[in-house]
């Protein structure tokens, strides 16, 4: 294994950069090659991808003739290997493609099927968890839709084309799609966007299909194309797709207009390049072209990587590029030079793969690009509305996890059994939760606590006239007839009207409650002395008896009743021939509190209070 750091040492090497274009706008930061790597007619690599772990450490993951390898590009030495896999057959073509914590490879006219790899562990290791020809054995490209989860297969041995669901078991694929097209013919190359395949059919051009009505797909539109229709990459705005056609050379870049496309329109807008030896042959081929904001960034086989421009598809600028072909001239049929590119790292760093040199580790000098989101998560900031300490009794509390997840997960302490799988969840009582969110194959964990008032309603009592509770450290306000009373703000109110009469309580937290309604009817009597009668009452308080003694004769009948303090009657007796008597009253039914003894004759009333107890009121 040599690195870049090697590689300048060596002559042979120097003389290859002197004969290669100087790069423009691009600087090369690291490399990757390994002489011990088997080669077929002069080609070592082919196809790259690239990974972000759930640290944010940075992967490239390149095709050989015959392994998959995985490289650390964030290894404190440098880009350093730490696996490969062998498939079992020997071939230039590969094409890997990631979900998840997942990566898939393939490998055409080698019958090895489809290659699953485990990449949770890195940078420690990578586990191949699965190699299956249940689809296939050879295919020469894969895509994968990621929002759901699938995975199309373009030119496989079996249909023009396979599409495998990832959904429910990543290491297990299920076969959602499968078939072929005599019209259009074989599948080069898919882009899937919104489960709409955006096809290179080779020599029949540029084709639509729309997955989204079943698996039988839909044909949309299609469009003939000068060349070899290779592979499609779409703008970021959804409006074009930028081809590249490999055969026959010199092809220029082509751009489709999508703004019609509904009504099954396509148009050719636009075809450009800028071969870097054009002063002596313009025949310079593109291979797989990507988009990343408004620049097509393009590997070229003799012209390295390209950066174009495209923010005005009428006028595409070359705005930066790196060769990595040593010589000056393009021979007409040699595949040689960049095969691929990955311009997707969140570090903003190119990882580009030559066919004889490797791994190439590029910055675009001249370019900004818009940042792209790790696939770390940091530990989530949940969001309660409203925002408050305490929240009140009847409040709804809504937790609102951060956007720009793929899944959330909501546990509630009080029912931990259950799960909750939305972004913003409600709570109307005290609680604990953990939320966990993912972006695919990396979580992270928050917890909350929400917090209620325990202020209840309050019961309020009454002591003759005085109203009271017995809630503390709370701010009172006492209603008569749902109207608050000016100036009733302590725990005792002496209620001086009849009606109906309820209490606030506020708390420090701001929070309110009401008590029930208590109707009071005030007895006003005409109190005038009989002196007609000498009579007393015992015991006071009382408890199971009261005892009415009548000392004196009176002239004429008298009535005893006794009443409640909301002045509601609970028995009456009438003494028509009165005369000195003693008379009992059971009040063994009669609940603990004041009561008032009336006693009549004509027009004269005398009242008494009287309190039954067995645990004295204060």
């Amino acid at each position: 294994m040599r690195t870049i750091a090697t590689l300048l040492l060596l002559g042979t090497f120097a003389f290859c950069i002197q004969a290669q274009r100087p790069p423009l706008n691009m600087t090369l930061l690291d490399s990757f090659h390994d002489d011990s790597l088997p080669s077929k007619a002069g080609l070592t690599y082919n196809d790259i991808w690239g990974y972000v772990d759930c640290d944010g450490r940075e992967y490239a993951i390149v095709g050989g003739i015959e392994h998959v390898l995985f490289i650390d590009l964030d290894h404190p030495d440098g880009a350093r290997e730490i696996a490969r896999f062998a498939g079992g057959g020997s071939n230039f073509w590969r094409d890997i493609k990631t979900y998840r914590d997942r990566a898939y490879a393939i490998a055409d006219k080698a019958k090895e099927g489809l290659l699953i790899f485990d990449l949770s562990q890195l940078p420690d290791t990578v586990l191949m968890t699965q190699q299956t020809d249940s689809f296939f054995t050879n295919a020469h490209n894969i895509f994968v839709d990621e929002p759901n989860g699938k995975l199309y297969v373009a030119g496989s041995d079996s249909a023009d084309f396979v599409v495998l669901d990832l959904t429910d078991d990543p290491d297990h694929p299920s076969l959602w799609s499968k078939g072929s097209y005599p019209t259009a013919g074989y599948v080069h190359d898919v882009y899937v966007k919104d489960n709409i395949a955006y096809c290179s059919h080779g020599e029949n051009g540029f084709w639509i299909w729309d997955f989204n009505h079943g698996k039988s797909p839909q044909f949309v539109a299609s469009i003939p194309t000068l060349g070899y229709n290779h592979s499609s990459w779409m703008t970021e705005d959804g409006q074009h797709i930028i081809y590249a056609e490999e055969v026959p050379t010199g092809v220029p870049l082509g751009i489709i207009d999508l703004s019609d496309v509904s009504n099954g329109n396509l148009e050719i807008i636009n075809t450009f390049k800028f071969p870097l030896e054009a002063a002596v042959d313009s025949n310079a081929r593109p291979h797989n072209p990507f988009i990343r904001d408004h620049y097509a960034v393009v590997s070229y086989y003799q012209d390295g990587l390209q950066i174009f421009d495209i923010a005005d598809p009428m006028n595409p600028k070359q705005v930066a590029y790196y060769d990595t072909y040593e010589n000056s001239n393009y021979p007409p049929r040699e595949f040689s030079g960049n095969w691929g590119v990955y311009p997707y790292l969140p570090s903003g760093r190119l990882i580009a793969s030559d066919i004889e040199k490797g791994l190439l580790v590029l910055r675009a000098d001249s370019i900004a690009w818009s940042p792209i989101s790790a696939t770390t998560l940091a530990a989530p900031e949940i969001t309660q509305t409203p925002i408050k300490e305490i929240h009140c009794k009847g409040d709804t509390v809504v937790l609102k996890a951060p956007d720009g997840a793929a899944t959330y997960a909501w546990t509630i302490g009080s029912d931990s059994s259950a799960t909750w799988y939305e972004q913003a969840i409600s709570l109307a009582q005290s609680d604990s939760l953990v939320l966990e969110m993912t972006n695919g194959h990396c979580s992270a964990q928050a917890s909350a606590n929400v917090s209620f008032s325990a202020l209840e309603s309050p019961e309020i009592l009454i002591d003759g006239e005085r109203l009271f509770t017995f809630v503390n450290n709370v701010d009172y306000q006492w209603y008569l007839n749902n109207q608050p009373i000016e100036g009733a703000n302590q725990v005792l109110y002496d209620a001086t009207q009849s009606g109906i009469y309820k209490l606030e309580i506020t708390d420090d937290n701001g929070c309110t409650a009401q008590s029930n309604s208590l109707e009071v009817n005030i007895v006003v009597t005409k109190v005038e002395e009989l002196s007609q009668i000498q009579w007393t009452i015992a015991p006071n308080p009382f408890r199971d008896f009261i005892q009415l003694t009548i000392d004196s004769l009176l002239e004429a009948a008298i009535t005893i009743a006794l009443h409640d303090l909301t002045g509601r009657q609970l028995w009456e007796r009438t003494i028509s021939n009165p005369s000195p008597s003693s008379l009992e009253f059971d009040t063994r039914a009669l609940s603990d509190g004041l009561y008032l003894m009336k006693i009549q004759m004509g027009d004269q009333i005398h009242t008494h209070k009287l309190l039954k107890t067995r645990s004295h009121i204060k």
